[in-house]
């Protein structure tokens, strides 16, 4: 899949039986296949703890405010319902330039980490497993290094408690986003670059079915139809117009079959014919894997809340994050059978595919030029990792409402980037049917997000 996630990337009010009374810590849960991580907030102070005594649980968690960012991975989006403008920096007047400047990086960041995903799947679609493994490593490098660096730090930021926490529920988190990391991949080669933003964010449907289900969370009347909003908006998108005339009857099929020619032969270039046929399997591949990150942060939820419950003070987030990312890196590996099976590869076989894997990824046997490979996909891992910070250092900056805000607006941005002459893909071609379904998205996100956003702008107003 794919990163914030928000890829989605999401953003997630915690209960408040897991909230100091004053100052507390910023949660993020990273899904590194959809290029998404998803930051749960607890307040703005990351490191920054306070002892309080636990309040009766709120049932009342939110999945993605906006999951638009993957991954994997997307970082990637996932508010409460009842999140208010609270959370949100306490200023006045214009945004300094410094904010200003961070807003901007997440956005180039953010459409960056999604071009370069599908740029570097062109020469490595038959390689995934070492795409993912690559990134995984990368992860695990970060998030130990920074675990071990707290782990030290004087200021007490990771605790031998939070070491010792329970490691089982972790691997399920690592097997969900193994899994949903494997498959996002398989679909995403696949599948026109316009199209996966807006597959990225059924992860919102998916995390209110679960968080209802694992959670008992309870969402209002417009987030249920803004999620149903998204829904239809990425139906709309991936669905051709050719193909629902076939369900038409014939008198009125054959017409909206004409109509449908009609407008594929006025749109001219290779771009035009591959965005005419996206098979629909390969977009169910890309919906269904998101139920698996929706599944593994109900789990961190729970890891979040009990290790709360019993010592009194948050987990801290680079605990989760590093171990699962090394669960979820081993699962990948013993995934790999079933990954290549699905490539018609021979489980005798492996060693010799993963030898031809890194010959591609030095560039032999490439139609790209040799250092175009190791550099489109490591330019992919390491704007992943940027991305992710910057969407985190804008959450502490401003708060929930806003970075959900901004995180909304790399949908629209993505979508006019694959439009452009990129290097390994061809210039996509924005049907009818795409303008439609990418209109009913950002209505859907916009009717989910509107009560925090208006609850924003009311208080703005009352401070001036």
């Amino acid at each position: 899949m794919t990163g914030l996630i928000l890829h989605a990337k999401g953003l997630t009010r915690l209960p408040r039986c897991c909230q100091p009374p004053r100052k507390c810590q910023s949660w993020v849960v990273h899904c590194s296949c959809y290029n998404f991580n998803v930051p749960r907030i607890q307040g703005t102070d990351v490191g920054l703890h306070a002892s309080f005594r636990p309040s009766p649980l709120r049932r009342t968690w939110d999945p993605v405010r906006a999951a638009t960012g993957s991954v994997e991975p997307e970082l990637p989006g996932e508010p409460s319902r009842d999140l208010g403008p609270q959370q949100e920096a306490s200023r006045k007047g214009p945004l300094p330039v410094k904010l200003l400047a961070l807003i901007g990086l997440v956005l180039i960041t953010g459409v960056s980490n999604r071009v370069l995903y599908r740029m570097a799947l062109v020469p490595l679609r038959d390689h995934i497993f070492f795409l993912a493994q690559l990134q995984n490593l990368g992860y695990l490098a970060v998030y130990f290094t920074a675990l071990w660096w707290r782990s030290r730090s004087s200021s007490g930021l990771v605790t031998p408690a939070m070491l010792r926490v329970n490691k089982w529920p972790l691997v399920g988190v690592g097997a969900c986003e193994a899994v949903a990391q494997l498959l996002f991949m398989v679909g995403a080669a696949q599948l026109p670059g316009p199209l996966l933003p807006l597959v990225n964010q059924t992860y919102l449907v998916w995390s209110l079915v679960f968080a209802s289900l694992i959670l008992g969370a309870r969402y209002s009347r417009a987030q249920l139809l803004g999620a149903a909003l998204v829904l239809a908006g990425v139906c709309a998108a991936a669905v051709q117009p050719a193909a629902l005339a076939q369900l038409l009857p014939p008198p009125l099929g054959a017409k909206a079959a004409g109509a449908a020619a009609a407008g594929a032969g006025a749109a001219v270039g290779a771009g035009a014919a591959a965005a005419a046929t996206v098979e629909l399997r390969y977009v169910a591949v890309c919906v269904a894997c998101f139920a698996f990150p929706a599944i593994a942060n109900c789990i961190k939820e729970r890891v979040f809340r009990s290790f709360a419950a019993a010592h009194g003070r948050p987990l801290d987030i680079f605990v989760v994050n590093s171990w699962g990312s090394l669960f979820q890196a081993a699962f990948v590996l013993l995934l790999l059978p079933i990954t290549t099976a699905l490539k018609g590869i021979a489980l005798a076989d492996l060693p010799a595919h993963l030898a031809t894997s890194l010959s591609v990824f030095t560039g032999a046997g490439t139609a790209t030029p040799s250092y175009a490979v190791p550099l489109l996909a490591l330019s992919y891992v390491a704007m992943n990792l940027v991305f992710n910070i910057s969407i985190l250092t804008l959450l502490r900056s401003l708060g929930s409402v806003t970075t959900t805000l901004v995180a909304s607006s790399l949908v629209p941005l993505t979508i006019a980037a694959f439009t452009l002459p990129l290097p390994c893909l061809e210039p996509a071609v924005i049907g009818p049917n795409f303008v439609v379904g990418a209109s009913l998205l950002m209505v859907g996100l916009i009717t989910y997000n509107g009560g925090n956003w208006r609850a924003l702008l009311a208080k703005e107003a009352k401070t001036q």
